[in-house]
C-alpha cells in the first residue's frame, strides 16, 4: 500500500527564501527596470518638448524654396 507522505515544510517557503539569489537577481531586475522606465519618461518629454519648439520655426515647404535651385 502506499502512503501519502505529509508536505515537507520547504515545500511551502516562497521561492525567496529558498533561493537567496533569486530574490537578489529580482530586487536588481526591478531597479533596473525603475531606472530605464525613469529614463525614458525623461527621454520622451524632451523629446516631445523638442517637436514642440519645431512647429514654432517650420521648414519651409517646398512651395516656398527658391525656383532657381
Amino acid at each position: 500500500m502506499a502512503t501519502e507522505s505529509a508536505p515537507s515544510p520547504d515545500n511551502n517557503n516562497r521561492p525567496e527564501e529558498r533561493f537567496p539569489e533569486l530574490a537578489e537577481l529580482q530586487r536588481d531586475i526591478e531597479r533596473c527596470l525603475k531606472s530605464n522606465r525613469k529614463f525614458l519618461d525623461h527621454f520622451l518629454d524632451e523629446d516631445f518638448d523638442d517637436e514642440l519648439s519645431d512647429e514654432d520655426d517650420p521648414e519651409p515647404s517646398i512651395d516656398d524654396m527658391d525656383p532657381e535651385l
